[in-house]
């Protein structure tokens, strides 16, 4: 499937629970549509539950870089996977 090369706009995320205690699982890219009316989804993944997040994709100015993004912190989740997957 093709995106027209562009880079994607949003990630695509299934969240497990809520606030503090959520588990944000990266399942794909989200790419706006020519038309601006709609988005195509580039998965690998599906929720068992049927819900899905899209976050727009930030880009970090220089202050930002240094940070850490929040949701690469193994308590929540979405670098779980990253870290823990060689030869398991």
């Amino acid at each position: 499937m093709s995106q027209d090369k562009k880079q994607p706009t949003h990630d695509v995320f299934v969240v497990s629970g809520e606030g503090k205690d959520a588990y944000w699982t990266k399942v794909g890219a989200a790419w706006e549509n020519r038309d601006g009316l709609g988005y195509n989804l580039q998965l690998s993944a599906l929720p068992l539950d049927g819900k899905l997040t899209m976050r727009f994709i930030k880009e970090k100015d220089d202050k930002e870089k240094d940070k850490p993004d929040p949701r690469d912190d193994p308590r929540y989740g979405r670098s779980d996977y990253r870290n823990n997957s060689q030869g398991r």
